[in-house]
């Protein structure tokens, strides 16, 4: 579930699972307060994908593209994490203007392989990766692969047999935790003190022996309060 704010000037973009990325102006989104219409009316997605992520190109939300001689591809960046484990980040400025039916690659995957995150970094220096077998790494997002243009990216955590990536979170203060849902219902939450800054590409920290991770809860959405914006709205 996401929330992306925006004036009718403006697009979002949508991530799907299978690595491919929609962007539909935000005018031809129905105006609902039911159960709205299904992206597919808009889009081409192949059977059995699903949403993972959606972003605003409003500037008032999102940062606006930047390139520089130390940094040439622009931020903000996306960080993307598969179920394999695989890491990278790719520019957001690729896709910023209306998509066909079709929409764009923005990662390409192995054999069996999906996207289980996509997310705008902006002030995150860190991250969690969490897997179905309770391991944990705790690595710099720099690490993920800064690609040109869509590919496989590099290894972020090393998987066993039968094991797979939930999901990640960025970290951004220090208070910042990774909570989750263990196979047999419990609330857990790893910090990041305990679980410090290592390598990408490592198995992780297994957490626990009887149990694995059912669930990982994100941060509550943060919904505008349009009045707050005033003029800008």
């Amino acid at each position: 579930l996401a929330v992306a704010p925006g004036s009718t000037l403006d697009h979002v973009v949508f991530f799907s699972s299978d690595g491919v990325a929609y962007t539909l102006p935000i005018e031809q989104v129905p105006v609902s307060s039911g159960y709205g219409e299904p992206l597919s009316k808009h889009a081409r997605m192949s059977d059995g994908a699903y949403l993972v992520a959606a972003v605003t190109t409003d500037s008032r939300f999102t940062p606006e593209d930047k390139a520089t001689k130390k940094q040439p591809i622009a931020t903000p960046h996306v960080l993307i994490v598969t179920e394999k484990g695989q890491i990278m980040r790719i520019s957001f400025s690729l896709f910023r203007t209306a998509s066909t039916k079709a929409g764009r690659k923005y990662c390409r995957l192995g054999k069996d392989d999906r996207v289980v995150y996509a997310g705008l970094v902006e002030e995150a220096e860190t991250m969690f990766i969490a897997t179905k077998e309770a391991r944990v790494l705790h690595c710099e997002i720099e690490e993920a692969a800064l690609l040109s243009n869509p590919g496989k990216g590099v290894k972020g955590i090393k998987l066993e047999k039968g094991d797979q990536v939930m999901g990640a979170l960025q970290l951004t203060r220090p208070s910042d935790c990774l909570r989750v849902v263990n196979t047999a219902g419990k609330k857990m939450t790893f910090g990041q003190m305990k679980y410090g800054v290592t390598s990408r590409g490592g198995k992780g920290v297994k957490t626990s022996q009887r149990s694995g991770f059912e669930e990982i809860l994100y941060p509550p959405i943060e919904v505008v309060d349009w009045d707050e914006l005033g003029d800008e709205a």
